[in-house]
């Protein structure tokens, strides 16, 4: 559980400082466990990365178990975030055999957040935004898909779901 600075996120998962942990406890109560979930409660707001320990919680069946190590340290790599707007050029898929279209506009713009540490990355050419003419047609517009975002792009939209277009032969 953690809690971010206003426009600040975390840019990676947890990283745990060991690469393995090694449980003992009686087989009866391992073998009913599938997964062990470690939750961590982390003070204050976080907006730079943040080292902190995880144990195993001393309650019900697995205070019986040992953890070697008993403690293990984790990062959570945090970063300031922005938010940018982009055009980019739309795809039409799927057209009519031996028909063009034109869209109207032949750009959609996307509003996103990412770090400012790969702000001058994001350009139009790292996103891919699609009207699938196979996909319903409503009123003439055809709706929009973005299928291409990069992993450190958050909470990315379009500004507009359809666009209208004109077949032509």
């Amino acid at each position: 559980e953690a809690n971010f600075k206003e426009g600040f996120f975390p840019v990676s998962n947890p990283i745990p400082s060991v690469k393995e942990v090694t449980i003992r406890g009686k087989k009866d109560i391992l073998r009913t466990i599938d997964t062990l979930v470690l939750t961590a409660k982390i003070p204050g707001q976080l907006s730079e990365g943040n080292d902190f320990k995880v144990e195993i919680p001393e309650k019900g069946k697995l205070s019986t178990l040992e953890m070697i190590p008993n403690k293990v340290k984790c990062r959570i790599n945090v970063e300031k975030f922005t938010e940018k707007k982009v055009e980019v050029k739309i795809l039409p898929i799927n057209i009519p055999q031996g028909m063009k279209v034109k869209l109207l506009p032949d750009k959609a713009s996307i509003r996103t957040s990412i770090p400012l540490s790969h702000y001058e990355e994001v350009t139009e050419d790292i996103f891919q935004i699609t009207a699938d003419f196979s996909s319903p047609i409503i009123n003439n517009r055809v709706r929009l898909k973005i299928d291409k975002i990069p992993y450190y792009c958050m909470n990315t939209k379009l500004e507009n779901n359809f666009v209208e277009f004109i077949l032509i032969k």
